[in-house]
């Protein structure tokens, strides 16, 4: 028993010594799972919904108002952080509008569907839509049976700015 204790602690104090000695290392960090959203987005040219979650909710934990009978334009979903604002929509459109693209300064990605770019002060800003198929496996906030009425011939928008 006294061996295994001693290897949990040498084990987490390597851990803590590795994230001292090297900070950018692949250790599943906050700013890295940032960096691994933005740069496999970037090389499969889309955003992974499932790896957005996870880094939203890991890379700044923070609270969700939802409010199902808002409608278009008005976001239904607002969710805030220190360092993330994320916005969800539903919209009649499947493609991104362009505007979203104006604040850019410098684009990571741009699609139809999604976009990850810096804006004028810092902060990222990524957009993506998605269809019904794509909302219904990964929003768990409307049911599509109960829901129906609400999301049906919609689609899904997220917007966030990121410090």
């Amino acid at each position: 028993m006294l061996n295994k204790n001693i290897i949990l602690l040498s084990g987490g104090l390597l851990i803590c010594l590795a994230m001292v000695l090297f900070p950018h290392s692949k250790l599943n960090t906050a700013s890295n799972l940032l960096d691994l959203l933005i740069s496999d987005s970037v090389r499969n040219e889309a955003i992974n919904l499932q790896h957005f979650w996870k880094t939203r909710e890991f890379y700044a934990p923070g609270y969700i108002t939802l409010d199902k009978k808002v409608h278009e334009p008005n976001p239904f979903l607002k969710f805030k952080s220190d360092t993330w604002e994320s916005n969800e929509f539903l919209t009649s459109d499947l493609k991104l509008s362009l505007t979203y693209s104006e604040q850019c300064i410098e684009v990571l990605l741009i699609t139809d569907r999604d976009l990850i770019c810096t804006i004028q002060d810092g902060r990222i800003f990524i957009a993506f839509v998605r269809g019904q198929e794509e909302m219904r496996q990964a929003n768990v906030f409307y049911d599509p049976k109960h829901d129906a009425d609400l999301i049906e011939g919609k689609s899904w928008l997220v917007t966030s700015y990121i410090l």
